[in-house]
């Protein structure tokens, strides 16, 4: 998978509206799982819209959405997390 990215700071003001944001650079991330893998699916609305209030919902920790659905065998599993991949 190809992840693009863009990076901002934000100066951490106390109010949104008294932010300063700077563009600090992007590019372009090549992922892999650490295991053998099958893509099952992928989150449509995050795909047509990565930038869309969506991401907020993957974001959250609890209750949050999801990215991507895999299927791998347990086997392949636990042998990256021995090998602490």
């Amino acid at each position: 998978a190809e992840v693009h990215w863009e990076g901002v700071v934000d100066s951490s003001a106390d109010e949104m509206y008294h932010s300063l944001f700077r563009y600090e650079g992007n590019g372009l991330r090549k992922l892999r799982a650490p295991f053998a893998c099958t893509v099952l699916e992928l989150n449509s609305k995050l795909a047509a819209n990565p930038n869309g209030p969506e991401i907020l919902d993957a974001e959250r920790e609890e209750g949050g959405g999801w990215i991507v659905q895999l299927e791998a065998r347990e086997r392949d599993l636990e042998g990256a997390l021995k090998e602490g991949d």
